[in-house]
């Protein structure tokens, strides 16, 4: 119910999104996922397949997403991008308790 909150939601829903792939991308959308979805139907139903589409455009043929820099196709970063990409499409399913609604 907090006013500061919902203005923080209209700011990330007016960003002009790419998916730079860098080490903050799979950490930034999953917060924000879990925070619009916390919010209700309204901010969840704009952001949600804003950031699906965008993942899912950026995954691999064999469903992983790269990492960064040096680590771009294989090692930690791969490893890291394609286990947040994941959760953050499951979002939704509550497979990680912490954030129910």
């Amino acid at each position: 119910d907090d006013p500061d909150v919902g203005r923080a939601l209209e700011a990330l829903q007016k960003r002009a999104y790419k998916p730079e792939m860098d080490q903050y991308f799979h950490y930034m959308n999953y917060y924000a996922m879990q925070a619009h979805f916390q919010a209700g139907e309204q901010a969840w139903s704009t952001w949600h397949p804003r950031v699906r589409d965008l993942l899912l455009e950026s995954q691999a043929a064999d469903g992983s997403w790269p990492g960064w820099q040096e680590e771009r196709l294989n090692g930690p970063a791969k490893c890291y991008s394609t286990a947040m990409g994941s959760i953050t499409l499951e979002v939704y399913m509550h497979y990680l308790p912490a954030y129910q609604r």
